[in-house]
């Protein structure tokens, strides 16, 4: 069997699965549950699945994406994204008083706010990351209460940003430059919010810090969340996971069935054991496939 066609055959087994199981198990109170998955293209094969399995019209469940599930719970609504890069492009002309089009800041101001996402989703402490990293032989030193994946947030934005800089410019101007970036993400976000909008990192760090801090979103209210398909997670979405878990909310669903992820000298099984210990999931033979069965 082609190997292409192996990998295809897993994944919609253990899709089908689920949908299989929570409709054997709820029947048509399946509408009462929220499937989340990383991505747009999981959910549609689900809803597929879930077609095929069903006996009867019903009421489908919400299907959604993660990304989804923060913004429906973050309290300022996504902001398009050339509005949020022109915004940048403004405050940046404003603090350097520099005289560079648009359109040749276009490139490096996407990867900026790209890179403030990420800054957000693993909630790096922005103010601290630009004041006090002047060369990244300090980022050990400074940030040794980040986990690993944070500082390699860091260490990439740095890098990045570093070439695109002095490629554009001098050392010099890059340093220039660097000093700035807490003011023109602060600004940003600050303008963002007055006129109720935010990026989708910001989102993402909301709801994270409203869930740590005690407070459940009223979008989920009586919901019950069913997580499905992921691997690695950013900060905010384990935050998410483990407070909605706390509020008996949640059922998991890890897609670890690859050979690969079984193996314990790949850096990705560490994530497969994690989560696996810390989100159980309700019905454990979902996470076993006899592929025979389906050939």
């Amino acid at each position: 069997m082609p190997e292409n066609m192996s990998e295809n055959i897993l994944e919609k087994s253990f899709l089908y699965r689920i949908a299989e199981k929570y409709y054997q198990t709820y029947g048509n109170e399946i509408h009462g549950f929220s499937f989340v998955f990383p991505n747009r293209r999981a959910g549609l094969f689900f809803q597929k699945y879930l077609t095929q399995v069903v006996q009867q019209p019903i009421f489908s469940p919400e299907i959604i994406t993660i990304n989804d599930c923060f913004a429906q719970a973050a309290e300022y609504q996504t902001g398009d994204r050339l509005n949020v890069l022109f915004r940048l492009y403004k405050l940046y002309i404003d603090k350097t008083g520099r005289d560079e089009t648009f359109d040749h800041f276009v490139f490096w101001g996407e990867m900026l706010l790209s890179d403030f996402n990420e800054i957000d989703k693993y909630m790096v402490n922005a103010e601290q990351l630009f004041s006090n990293i002047s060369d990244l032989k300090m980022l050990d030193d400074s940030f040794d209460y980040l986990s690993e994946e944070q500082k390699k947030v860091i260490e990439h934005f740095w890098k990045d940003f570093k070439m695109v800089a002095e490629n554009n410019g001098t050392h010099d101007e890059f340093v220039a430059t660097w000093a700035i970036l807490n003011h023109l993400y602060v600004e940003l976000s600050n303008s963002l919010v007055a006129d109720g909008i935010a990026t989708e990192g910001m989102q993402l760090r909301m709801v994270a810090n409203m869930l740590k801090n005690g407070s459940l979103p009223e979008a989920f209210v009586g919901k019950k969340f069913v997580f499905v398909g992921f691997n690695a997670l950013n900060p905010c979405e384990r935050t998410l996971m483990l407070e909605l878990q706390k509020r008996d909310m949640t059922d998991f669903y890890w897609d670890y069935e690859s050979e690969m992820l079984s193996d314990s000298d790949n850096p990705a099984s560490t994530f497969r054991a994690e989560n696996l210990s810390v989100f159980g999931s309700k019905f454990d033979p979902l996470q076993h496939l006899i592929i025979d069965s389906i050939l």
